[in-house]
């Protein structure tokens, strides 16, 4: 018995020996043009292979190397799939059963071009040939009369990289996705597999995880994607290397990266034109904080929640807090491949104004207030810049603790009154004191503001907007621009105490006051902020000074007349 094992362990060391030197010895690499040229007529496409090697590792390894397959001959600068290397260990003994068992495949370095054209082509042949019903784990080939069984145990795509260009985007788009794993295993033509890959976006170091299940195509039905999950931290994507793989990165305007936790999800995807055309993506923002360089300060605790279609995206609900207030939003965006158009719901929730606006110099005039406010309209674009000059819609703003800081509207408009000569000097020596303080006030306060707005043309439009403070009141129209610019007509009425007060001190003063006691004028505040000028209207003061004072001239003019020319009183004769 022991000589008879002996023997046995000696045919099997011979039988691996004989194996090893078969392997070692084997040209596979003569077979190369006959299986590029089978390649090429399943896929179409022209095809490269550098060699074709066996080895051993558990079982027979082939590998291929410099395997490359280009859209066609005269594109052969970029091919849509380069892979280094690709190897698969086949496990012997199972040959011997006509059952070919791929114990795993390694891609090792692919590069997969994705690509689409201006007229929307999307051009992705190569994965068709992949994943057709032709190369899927369990199907059945024929060779000669007897069938052979293909079973593949997994699948590994090491530090891959997907290059995808879109020359239909506007601009157009070309990004890079690098360091690409992939592992499936348990690859089956009946049950789902599951799908690990983890990959890095706009960073030097792996940032997004996705996980699914993967059915593979048949021939009674095509491949589909089920619960597939695709995470990143955004804090975890480099600024840099997003704004040089897409140029509207760079007019979002960010001071810094943004942060914030993004989950993508799929229920279900059929892949083929009709699923894809139907396929629905949720979108998962949390704690998101972004800093746009046109605001004071920064978007904080930004959560979106959004299902997006080919071409369209619906906005559920976004909410964000931002200068001490909160701003939600729904609404719809559509004609993502080109211009976006956006149809918005947007509501401000006591926003403060001085910390919404950028930081004013010392000195420098500015707003300060609680903002609340909605707006429901339209608009175009992403970034602000053109955004800003495309919304148009209809809403209403409120501000609270309003005031103008480091402006006296009352003593602006006075101390231009120059065809009063030496107006501010006589009110500062007669007004009382309680009154004088309303012009040496170094702020403008608002009682509260409630006004409805349009919005159009890159500004706040108001049809009516009354504003008033414990001095006077301001009724008129004007706009706000969203660059700053400001351009207002009022008509300013001075409360009847006041008037009466600097009628007293002034009394050229009494020719503008109206029926009601109120001394009033127009004037206009325009300008850049924070560089605005308060201009009455001095046309109007001069005609309501001036046609007074000229009838009281005539009139004591004629009166004097009149006595001059009447004749005297007879004088009575003595009797």
């Amino acid at each position: 018995m022991k000589k008879l094992l002996l023997i046995l362990a000696a045919i099997v060391l011979l039988i691996v020996v004989g194996v090893g030197i078969f392997i070692a010895t084997f040209d596979a690499d003569r077979y190369r043009p006959q299986l590029v040229s089978q390649l090429e007529k399943a896929i179409g496409k022209p095809v490269k292979l550098e060699r074709i090697s066996l080895g051993w590792r558990g079982g027979v390894a082939v590998q291929l190397r410099g395997l490359a397959i280009y859209e066609d001959q005269a594109a052969l600068h970029e091919p849509l799939i380069a892979i280094d290397s690709a190897s698969a260990v086949v496990r012997l003994l199972p040959l011997l059963h006509k059952d070919v068992q791929i114990s795993s495949v390694l891609l090792d370095h692919p590069h997969i071009h994705v690509s689409r054209d201006a007229q929307g082509v999307v051009t992705l042949t190569g994965l068709e040939a992949a994943a057709s019903p032709a190369a899927a784990s369990g199907q059945q080939a024929k060779v000669g009369k007897s069938a052979i069984t293909f079973n593949i145990g997994s699948l590994k795509i090491a530090s891959g990289t997907l290059h995808w260009t879109d020359a239909m985007a506007s601009p157009p788009t070309d990004l890079s996705v690098q360091q690409v794993d992939v592992l499936l295993k348990n690859i089956s033509l009946t049950q789902p597999i599951d799908i690990q890959a983890r990959a890095a976006l706009f960073s030097d170091e792996q940032n997004v995880r996705l996980v699914g299940r993967l059915q593979l195509p048949t021939t009674t039905h095509p491949a589909a994607l089920d619960a597939v999950r695709l995470e990143t931290d955004l804090s975890r994507l480099g600024a840099e290397k997003a704004a040089s793989s897409l140029p509207s990165w760079q007019t979002l305007g960010l001071k810094s990266a943004p942060t914030g936790k993004l989950l993508v999800t799929i229920d279900h995807c059929v892949l083929d034109a009709s699923g894809l055309a139907k396929l629905e993506v949720a979108i998962h923002l949390t704690d998101a904080k972004l800093a746009p360089a046109q605001l004071g300060g920064p978007i904080e605790h930004l959560t979106v929640e959004a299902l997006a279609k080919p071409g369209h995206i619906d906005l559920t609900r976004g909410t964000a807090d931002v200068a001490g207030g909160s701003i939600t939003t729904t609404g719809t965006i559509d004609h993502l491949d080109t211009t976006p158009q956006m149809a918005l719901q947007i509501n401000l929730k006591e926003l403060k104004l001085e910390s919404l606006l950028p930081t004013p110099e010392s000195n420098e005039p500015h707003l300060r207030g609680t903002l609340s406010g909605s707006f429901q309209g339209t608009g175009r674009g992403i970034a602000w810049p053109q955004l800003s000059q495309t919304l148009s819609g209809t809403g209403r703003l409120t501000l609270k603790d309003g005031a103008i800081v480091n402006l006296n509207i009352l003593r602006e408009v006075f101390q231009k009154l120059s065809i009063i000569p030496g107006v501010m000097k006589k009110l500062e020596a007669r007004l009382p004191p309680e009154y004088q303080a309303k012009f040496q006030a170094n702020n403008t306060v608002f009682l509260p503001i409630d006004a409805p707005m349009r919005v159009e043309g890159g500004a706040l439009r108001f049809e009516q907007l009354p504003i008033g403070t414990d001095a006077f009141r301001l009724n008129g129209t004007g706009s706000i621009g969203f660059d700053g610019s400001l351009a207002m007509q009022w008509m300013l009425s001075i409360e009847p105490v006041l008037s009466d007060a600097l009628i007293k001190s002034v009394k050229e003063l009494q020719y503008l006051a109206n029926t009601s006691g109120e001394l009033e004028m127009p004037l206009v505040i325009q300008g850049q902020a924070p560089r605005v000028a308060v201009l009455p209207d001095l046309n109007y003061v001069s005609s309501r000074l001036i046609v007074p004072a000229a009838e009281d001239l005539l009139s004591k003019f004629l009166e004097k007349s009149l006595k001059k020319n009447a004749p005297s009183e007879p004088v009575p004769q003595p009797q």
